[in-house]
């Protein structure tokens, strides 16, 4: 399956974060700056299984925190947050 192309751009950036820092821990947080094809430019901050857990897109801060298994909990975006629930077989049960 192909990765959509921000996700390979976030991948390389990733790659790339590690490649010039390689005191930095494999599965330690990375930070890097892209920029896509659209006029955005987004830096972004990935957690130890490569989440995104800070960015900024159009000059729009966002962050996100996710459980255990990778669930989003909550995603906020310009200062709004929005909390997100699971069952136990991990399927989204609500969001507010």
């Amino acid at each position: 399956m192909t990765q959509p192309a921000s996700k390979r751009l976030l991948t390389e950036a990733s790659a790339a974060s590690q490649a010039a820092n390689p005191a930095t821990p494999l599965g330690g947080a990375l930070s890097a700056t892209y920029a896509m094809a659209n006029p955005v430019v987004a830096s972004v901050v990935l957690d130890a299984n490569g989440n995104r857990t800070s960015w900024t897109e159009n000059g729009v801060a966002c962050s996100a925190t996710y459980d255990a298994n990778e669930s989003m909990l909550t995603l906020t975006v310009g200062g709004v947050t929005r909390t997100f629930t699971y069952d136990v077989n991990g399927n989204m049960t609500g969001a507010a």
